[in-house]
């Protein structure tokens, strides 16, 4: 799906709502990292926050290495995010830019669990990836043919899969999912109290105004409240 080609802005906008909140005692760790773009989104509005980006491909790690070298408090992991290489309980946000699409179904579900366990109580887990069946009808046919043109042999299964069903299973709250053209933001919390009730007030409409600048959502674009996040 181009993750590094479709990786959205959106994501930037909720660090740049909490660079007022006392970022050195939160961590954040992108998990599919790839070359580090969307972390080095986060860092030019949130600098001092601690990131860890995680990916499979060592000239990934490489070049994100070099490409965020003048930011500090950032570090990279080559390391498979079936079984993270974080202790329990240790991290505030997890994230996931267009991977999801890319893994087997009993690998997502692996996947979610690992979250969960690295997640402090109150933490969040915020997924962006494609649209799936029934988010706009209209596009529906259209996800149906993705996988004919291009090489996505999970799509498929991707589409018609049951997030909620999975975070709960894994032990996670779903919060909120809502749709910015032809991606799809999901995002979960590990119950309890923690970093996500600093998370400010404006992001909802912040990430629709990136995600999607064209102005297919107005309506949806005047809910500004976290809250319904």
């Amino acid at each position: 799906m181009g993750r590094q080609r479709h990786s959205p802005s959106g994501p930037a906008a909720v660090a740049r709502s909490v660079r007022q909140t006392q970022s050195a005692k939160l961590r954040l760790l992108d998990i599919g990292c790839g070359t580090g773009r969307f972390l080095g989104q986060v860092k030019q509005v949130w600098p001092r926050l601690p990131c860890i980006g995680l990916d499979l491909s060592e000239p990934y790690i490489d070049y994100a290495r070099q490409h965020l070298r003048r930011w500090v408090l950032t570090n990279f992991l080559v390391a498979n995010a079936e079984a993270i290489p974080v202790a329990d309980a240790t991290c505030d946000a997890v994230t996931s830019i267009f991977m999801f699409h890319e893994l087997p179904p009993p690998v997502r579900r692996t996947i979610f669990r690992e979250c969960a366990r690295i997640l402090k109580p109150g933490g969040r887990f915020v997924v962006v990836d494609s649209l799936q069946l029934g988010d706009r009808p209209d596009y529906d046919g259209l996800l149906h043919l993705f996988p004919q043109h291009y090489h996505e042999p999970y799509y498929s299964t991707y589409i018609s899969e049951n997030f909620e069903d999975i975070a709960e299973a894994s032990g996670l709250t779903p919060v909120r999912h809502f749709n910015a053209f032809v991606s799809k933001v999901m995002v979960f919390d590990r119950p309890g109290s923690g970093a996500s009730s600093v998370l400010g007030s404006r992001t909802a409409a912040d990430v629709r105004e990136k995600y999607d600048p064209g102005g297919v959502h107005h309506q949806e674009r005047a809910e500004s409240s976290w809250r319904h996040m």
